[in-house]
C-alpha cells in the first residue's frame, strides 16, 4: 500500500514538472484591439444578397417584357406600325346594344361625345385629299368580330350626308347586313342581288 502511494506521487510529481516546462495553453497579446464597427452577421448578409439580386432579376424581367411587348394599345402605336396617319379615334357606345334607332348615335344623340367623335372623323376624311374628285371610296372594316363595323359606316355615312355630301352606302357585310334596319328601310335587293344580276 504505502508503495502505490509512493509511485502516485512519483507519476504526479514527473506530470507537474512536464507541465511547467511546456509552453502549451499559453495567450499571449500580440496587438491590442481596435475600436471599430462589428461584422454583419450571415442571416443579415445573406438577405442583402437576396434582395439585390431579386431587384436585379424583377428589373430584367420588366425590361425584356417592354422590350418585346408589340401589342398596339393606342392611337400612336397604330400609327407607328402603320405607317399611316390615324384619322380619329372613336369611344365605345352602350347604347350600340340597345334598340336599332338608338344605334345611330348621330341622330339619336348629337351632342354626344361619341357623335363629336363622328363628326371630327368626318371632316378629316373629306379634308384628307382636298385635291380628289369629290366621289371616293371608303371602306370601314374591323378586325374583331365584337366591332360593329356596320354601325360604325352608318354613322360615318349619316354625319356626311349632314354636311350636305352625297353618300352611298353600300352593306357589304354578308353574315350580319344591319344597314336596311338602322335606316328603316325595306329589304328589297341585296348586294349579292345585285352583282349576280347587274
Amino acid at each position: 500500500e504505502r508503495t502505490r502511494l509512493d509511485n502516485a506521487h512519483q507519476t504526479l510529481a514527473l506530470l507537474q514538472g512536464s507541465l511547467q516546462a511546456t509552453s502549451t495553453n499559453q495567450v499571449k497579446l500580440l496587438e491590442p484591439a481596435a475600436a471599430g464597427t462589428a461584422l454583419p452577421s450571415q442571416i443579415q448578409l445573406k438577405m442583402l444578397v437576396g434582395s439585390a439580386a431579386g431587384f436585379i432579376m424583377a428589373l430584367t424581367l420588366a425590361l425584356a417584357a417592354e422590350y418585346f411587348d408589340d401589342m398596339i394599345r393606342t392611337a400612336e402605336d397604330l400609327a407607328q406600325a402603320a405607317g399611316v396617319p390615324v384619322l380619329g379615334t372613336l369611344s365605345r357606345h352602350t347604347a350600340w346594344l340597345g334598340l336599332r334607332h338608338r344605334r345611330l348615335v348621330v341622330r339619336a344623340m348629337p351632342t354626344s361625345r361619341v357623335a363629336e367623335g363622328y363628326r371630327l372623323l368626318s371632316t378629316k376624311l373629306l379634308l384628307s385629299s382636298p385635291n380628289a374628285p369629290t366621289s371616293r371610296s371608303v371602306l370601314i372594316s374591323s378586325a374583331q368580330g365584337e366591332d360593329n363595323a356596320s354601325e360604325i359606316a352608318a354613322n360615318v355615312a349619316a354625319t356626311l350626308a349632314q354636311t350636305g355630301a352625297r353618300v352611298i352606302l353600300v352593306d357589304a357585310n354578308l353574315r350580319r347586313p344591319i344597314i336596311a334596319q338602322l335606316f328603316d328601310i325595306g329589304h328589297r335587293r341585296g348586294l349579292t342581288d345585285a352583282l349576280a344580276n347587274p
